[in-house]
């Protein structure tokens, strides 16, 4: 499972305005400058390897993302592994991700002090996390962590020697070992693949906003219509795969959808033919 968020345009109407926002930027001469449109925030959890979207929360465009990240967690449970970017990490994102018996594998920046502890035969390496200073002097609510530290072996990125730092639960290198779980962290820009999939080639409505409506509560319901309807269409996918014995990745949404598009007339017209007369009646 993965959480990221993400926002859309709206119709610049004086409703949206007030009730979502419209992001600014403050130059250096003090003048601010508004993008043209209002924005929307969305925050969901995504399930990774089939891009079903299995929660989302919707708030104004400046609403921070981290905890809409942990209310989301309300939807994790036992069996399943977290992922999230740097931006998300925190201690109480780490605390309720265990409360739901979920285990997590995230990135921290720089700013987090990652002291080693204990190191493990694959390189990785044990340590205490705390909510602050405080706590960490005097031993309390520490929560312990295996961290995972690497970098990417490609000259071509921008930055080819930028280090990953991973923290996850799962401690025993034997089970999870470090290479495997810093493979899979990668598997977290599936999330941005989802999000592709909704904005570019569900709604595709450039050059204008993203949604139609220009009230608030429409706004809400058409997003939810949206998100509900990339939600069938990914679950059929994966119904196909599971079928035909694939992984759902190598199926097409683009695919699906312009073939969904071309059979969505024929059902209707199906629906609205007349039914043919019965030829005998059951009744006595």
């Amino acid at each position: 499972m993965a959480i990221d968020g993400t926002t859309l345009d709206l119709p610049d109407t004086p409703a949206n305005r007030q009730a979502f926002g419209r992001p600014s930027t403050t130059l250096q001469d003090g003048t601010v400058r508004y993008g043209p449109f209002p924005q929307v925030k969305l925050v969901w959890l995504v399930e990774v390897g089939t891009h079903v979207v299995c929660d989302l929360l919707v708030r104004p465009w400046a609403t921070s993302e981290v905890p809409l990240a942990q209310r989301l967690l309300r939807s994790v449970g036992a069996g399943m592994l977290v992922l999230w970017d740097r931006g998300l990490h925190s201690h109480a994102m780490l605390r309720a991700t265990l409360d739901q018996q979920a285990q997590f594998l995230g990135r921290v920046s720089t700013a987090v002090t990652l002291e080693p502890e204990e190191v493990r035969p694959d390189g990785s390496f044990l340590t205490t996390l705390y909510p602050s200073a405080t706590a960490r002097r005097r031993g309390e609510d520490g929560i312990l962590v295996r961290v995972i530290e690497y970098t990417l072996d490609d000259p071509v990125r921008p930055r080819p020697d930028e280090r990953y730092r991973l923290v996850t639960s799962l401690l025993d290198p034997v089970q999870a070992p470090a290479t495997t779980l810093a493979l899979e962290y990668h598997q977290r820009w599936e999330v941005e693949s989802t999000l592709d999939e909704l904005k570019v080639h569900q709604i595709d409505r450039r050059p204008q906003p993203h949604l139609r409506s220009r009230h608030p509560r429409e706004v809400v319901q058409e997003l939810y219509g949206l998100v509900l309807t990339h939600r069938a269409i990914r679950c059929l996918m994966t119904a196909a795969a599971a079928r035909a014995n694939l992984d759902p990745d190598h199926l097409s949404f683009t695919g699906t959808l312009r073939l969904l598009r071309r059979a969505i007339p024929r059902y209707q017209r199906a629906l609205t033919a007349p039914q043919p007369t019965p030829f005998f009646s059951t009744a006595s």
